[in-house]
């Protein structure tokens, strides 16, 4: 029987596809919202339409820029599956902080939620992120 982080890893993987941007800008939200609200003294509908509008632009600028690099450099792949290595435990982390005694998750579970989707998009490489662009178009 799959433990609950084996099965969560692969729905994770599996929507990855689907939930990218959504989780970026709930991550946005849930760790920016507030500030963004208490300094700027903003209705929580204003607040959400910019991070709408800054997730979905450092989304794509994101992935734009994988592509751009991996056009001129042949080691992007093994470098995105390193980042997105080195990305996974701090999203398993930040999304299960219960599971792990003695450290301190710096975020929220929907940022290690975001984290964990991004990592999973680093490792599938720069072909599978040039599909989803293309087909998101």
């Amino acid at each position: 029987m799959e433990s609950l982080g084996i099965t969560y890893a692969k729905a994770v993987d599996e929507l990855s596809v689907k939930i990218f941007i959504p989780a970026f800008m709930c991550s946005l939200l849930v760790e920016l919202g507030p500030w963004l609200s208490q300094k700027f003294d903003l209705h929580l509908v204003f607040v959400y339409l910019i991070v709408f509008f800054v997730a979905n632009t450092l989304g794509f600028l994101f992935l734009y820029l994988i592509i751009s690099i991996s056009t001129f450099s042949s080691h992007l792949s093994s470098t995105a599956n390193t980042l997105g290595i080195l990305l996974m435990p701090l999203g398993f982390l930040c999304l299960f902080p219960d599971q792990f005694q003695g450290v301190e998750a710096p975020f929220s579970a929907v940022t290690g939620a975001a984290i964990l989707v991004w990592s999973f998009i680093l490792v599938k490489g720069d072909e599978y992120i040039i599909n989803l662009i293309t087909a998101s178009r």
